[in-house]
């Protein structure tokens, strides 16, 4: 139920072509992805890997450093998946900004919630943190191309 308000607000608050009611949309996505229920797939594994709960398996070193460090500063599962699923929407924001003109951002948007935004948030937390990673790394690598290509000419 959640999805089907937001998919008819995000294509109200998109068409408006408003920044501020962009970052009023993902600060809404943020709120469900964190609402997350313990009946989504992995997400007791998921808690108890926040907890430091971990007994073995292919878990990235990463993520558990990530779950340690917030759950030692005193904040709730819940609270990390909205400050996982804001900072990485941000990020999204601001990247695809220097990859797409302005009026493409609703495609974007679009593409990134659909493959990437409700299943890797909402479900495979570890993956989405990679995914943002690579994100940004290409981000910069492209920077740094077009910085090379300016010097080079």
């Amino acid at each position: 139920m959640y999805f089907i308000v937001l998919l008819i607000l995000s294509v109200f608050l998109l068409s408006q072509k408003n920044d501020k009611g962009l970052s009023f949309l993902i600060i809404l996505y943020c709120f469900v992805f964190a609402s997350r229920s313990e009946l989504v797939p992995d997400t007791l594994n998921y808690i108890d890997m926040f907890k430091g709960n971990y007994y073995g398996g292919t878990v990235e070193m990463g993520f558990l450093t990530v779950c340690t460090f917030f759950n030692s500063i005193g904040f709730s599962f819940s609270v990390f998946l909205f400050l996982v699923s804001i900072i990485a929407l941000f990020l999204w924001k601001k990247i695809t900004r220097t990859f797409i003109e302005k009026k493409y951002l609703i495609l974007s948007f679009i593409i990134y919630m659909s493959y990437m935004g409700i299943y890797y948030n909402g479900v495979v937390l570890r993956a989405y943190i990679a995914i943002m990673i690579v994100y940004c790394g290409v981000h910069i690598s492209f920077g740094v191309v077009m910085w090379c290509k300016f010097v080079l000419h």
